[in-house]
């Protein structure tokens, strides 16, 4: 489904910005925000699971750009026969039609919706109503930051030698932000993804992340069970003092690395 034909569906389906994603109404309060609630109004756009084309329909608008409101969608970037993958969900602002159309390097740009997707429209027409609030502003712009220092990070990870070590510290970085704490103080992340897309995020082929998987598992450090992927023991326990661990603690803040890191119980 293109662009152009998700826009007509979306005409008679608008949302309130603020009420799906209140972070972004920043520090705004009191009638300020009730006002801003009313305005930051978006067309929604719903992508079933599957591939789906955003590149196409370009809005003429500089501005524009989609927000991930809900669910989970993948950009796969494929140079010479060799594919990356980023993770996105929600809170996440992309602009998929944004490429340069003439690279020095040749490359082609696939997304899937990974679970049922729900994107919010943020064009120009929404821009002008929430001028008055800058910080929601702000906050897009922020989430864009966000989004590279994630990037940063996974290729910073994708360069260690150990195939053991980049699988299990990716699934700690995706943890920090889609994992939730299970009643045996184990970690949960459920996430449908598949060897072969564990392979393109952290450069690897499909059979050395399957046999791989299969000694983490049997080192009792991360395995699965039915839809979630299970971590055991801590950042920590795998890879030594991290920068919370570093981090002065208040007193009778009580708060682990787990919590710290936003892992929901």
């Amino acid at each position: 489904m293109g662009l152009d034909q998700s826009r007509e569906r979306a005409r008679t389906r608008l949302c309130r910005v603020l009420d799906v994603d209140p972070d972004l109404a920043g520090d705004l309060d009191g009638d300020a925000l009730r006002v801003a609630r009313t305005r930051a109004v978006a067309a929604v756009l719903v992508l079933e699971p599957g591939p789906c084309d955003l590149e196409r329909g370009r809005p003429a608008a500089s501005l524009d750009a989609l927000l991930v409101l809900d669910g989970t969608i993948t950009r796969e970037v494929r140079v010479h026969g060799r594919t990356f993958t980023e993770l996105l969900g929600p809170g996440d602002v992309l602009r998929p039609w944004g490429r340069e159309d003439v690279e020095l390097i040749p490359c082609d740009v696939e997304w899937h919706a990974l679970t049922r997707t729900t994107l919010a429209l943020v064009d120009s027409a929404f821009h002008e109503r929430v001028r008055p609030w800058p910080q929601i502003a702000g906050a897009l712009v922020g989430r864009g930051v966000r989004r590279a220092h994630r990037l940063a990070l996974q290729r910073a990870l994708s360069c260690h030698k150990r195939l053991e070590d980049r699988i299990l510290m990716l699934f700690w970085h995706l943890a920090e932000r889609w994992g939730r704490v299970g009643p045996d103080s184990t970690t949960l992340l459920r996430l449908p993804l598949t060897h072969r897309l564990i392979g393109e995020i952290v450069g690897a082929e499909r059979p050395s992340v399957s046999a791989t998987l299969g000694r983490l598992a049997a080192a009792g450090k991360l395995d699965r069970s039915g839809a979630d992927w299970i971590l055991h023991g801590s950042v920590h326990d795998h890879f030594g003092e991290t920068a919370e661990d570093r981090q002065p603690h208040s007193a009778g803040n009580g708060a682990g690395p787990i919590e710290a890191a936003g892992i929901r119980r």
